[in-house]
């Protein structure tokens, strides 16, 4: 194949291989329609990071933006929502998926049929709604303004978050002041009134913190699209700083998951280098592994919760994930999409007595996402997470970053159909050029040192899902 055709090949999804050029690749509009739908798409972002809870007649307020962003786009270029779903039909047809199986285990679970609609349209249909707006978006206005339209709105948060953490009573104000308007529940309040963690302008530092971690991984995606699929070819310092600063925001608001996953990711990461930075990479570890340990021990003892393992949070969690499991292996097929742990406990308080702080699993969520997924629509659900993991190792080298992102949600509830909506948009940035094994080799070690043309011949992307 010649190197023109590979190159159409990079520029135009499959599946539309007749001449269109995709414009996530290409110059964005600027007319006034593509500024209005930013302007309607970028509200709808802020608002799901600081003000989520924020209701009109109890339909929440982001969401009105974000119909009105993807309406107007439907009613005046109606042909780039059919795209956005044409070449996001994968993940919208797991998102359909899933919502079969949880409507079949709440049938079985004798649900309520209005939380069984009410959890239809708040999850499976917003967060389809999300992918397909952030996919319309993309092909608007392209990767690059996109990822940092929504990067600078969550550094935004972080950057109060860094404030807050040194005791700005601004900062604490600011986020007080939000909590008015959306009506924050008495323990979301804690958080700002008593000054316990930073949270920035999200509604929690859990919150803050998935929301960072899709920051980075927005990141990785933009890197990837920049590269041409290339992302591992050479060292990225970039990605470096990025992940520098996403583990030191996660520091200031006092999260250990998503350094846990930071730390997963570098390994993987370094992992793919030269053997001598392999080497060098080593090294490193074993001279600041001791330097380390002795700061997160002294920061442990001045009360920076990061460097805490054995509080009642950490100890709690042992406790969840065994009565997750004893929920699962009672009701395999699920609770239904009403599940809720706290409902349960009865029954297992007696064979969990002897667990640390057992308290936990009549007062929380599992703060698992995966045993919340379990639970919640059954066996089901392994399937298609199956399904997902093989698409997910067959391009590994693409969705690399999101390993940050599972580390995290395995140590809390939200994720994917589980209330992280803003992800949905974070996935419409890797819809239309994937890295196969089939096509070119994704660490280029053997491509042409340079010309866009041999970087596309070389890049191997020329999948859709």
């Amino acid at each position: 194949m010649s190197a023109t055709a590979q190159t159409e090949m990079w520029e135009t999804p499959a599946g539309n291989r007749r001449g269109h050029i995709d414009q996530s690749l290409a110059a964005p509009e600027k007319s006034a329609f593509a500024w209005t739908v930013l302007v309607l798409f970028a509200v709808n972002v802020g608002l799901s990071i600081a003000l989520v809870r924020w209701q009109v007649a109890s339909i929440p307020v982001r969401s009105f933006f974000a119909l009105a962003s993807l309406g107007m786009i439907a009613f005046f270029r109606w042909e780039i929502v059919v795209r956005a779903m044409s070449n996001h039909r994968m993940k919208l047809t797991v998102i359909a998926l899933v919502a079969f199986f949880g409507v079949v285990s709440s049938v079985i679970s004798r649900e309520d049929p209005a939380v069984i609609f009410r959890q239809l349209l708040e999850i499976h249909v917003q967060c389809a709604i999300a992918l397909v707006l952030g996919a319309a978006m993309v092909s608007i206005w392209g990767v690059r303004r996109v990822a940092y339209l929504f990067i600078g709105l969550v550094l935004a948060s972080g950057g109060v978050a860094i404030l807050q953490f040194t005791d700005i009573s601004l900062a604490w104000d600011l986020r007080a002041g939000l909590g008015v308007i959306q009506n924050d529940l008495p323990t979301t309040k804690l958080w700002y009134t008593k000054h316990f963690r930073a949270l920035g302008v999200s509604m929690s530092p859990v919150i803050l913190a998935t929301q960072l971690c899709l920051a980075f991984i927005a990141y990785w995606a933009l890197r990837a699209h920049e590269t041409h699929g290339r992302i591992l070819a050479s060292f990225d310092h970039r990605i470096v700083i990025a992940l520098a600063l996403f583990a030191a925001l996660s520091v200031v608001s006092g999260n250990r998951s998503p350094l846990l996953g930071a730390v997963v990711f570098a390994a993987i990461y370094a992992a793919t280098r030269e053997s001598r930075v392999m080497l060098a990479a080593l090294a490193a570890v074993l001279v600041a592994g001791p330097v380390l340990f002795l700061m997160l021990t002294n920061m442990g003892e001045l009360g920076l919760r990061v460097a805490t393992t054995n509080d009642g949070s950490s100890l709690g969690r042992i406790t969840l994930g065994n009565y997750g499991l004893r929920l699962f292996f009672d009701r395999p097929l699920g609770y239904g999409l009403g599940f809720d742990p706290r409902e349960h406990w009865p029954g297992h308080w007696e064979y969990l007595q002897h667990s640390p702080n057992l308290q936990a699993i009549r007062n929380y969520g599992l703060h698992n996402f995966f045993l919340n997924s379990l639970n919640k629509y059954g066996v089901p659900i392994i399937f298609v997470a199956i399904f997902i993991a093989y698409h997910l190792v067959r391009r590994w080298a693409l969705y690399l970053p999101f390993v940050v992102y599972m580390v995290h949600v395995y140590f809390h509830n939200d994720g994917p159909l589980q209330s992280d909506i803003l992800i949905w948009y974070v996935l419409a940035l890797f819809p239309l050029h994937e890295m196969t094994r089939e096509h070119g080799n994704p660490f280029g070690r053997h491509a042409p040192a340079r010309g866009p043309e041999a970087d596309a011949q070389s890049s191997g992307v020329v999948r859709a899902i």
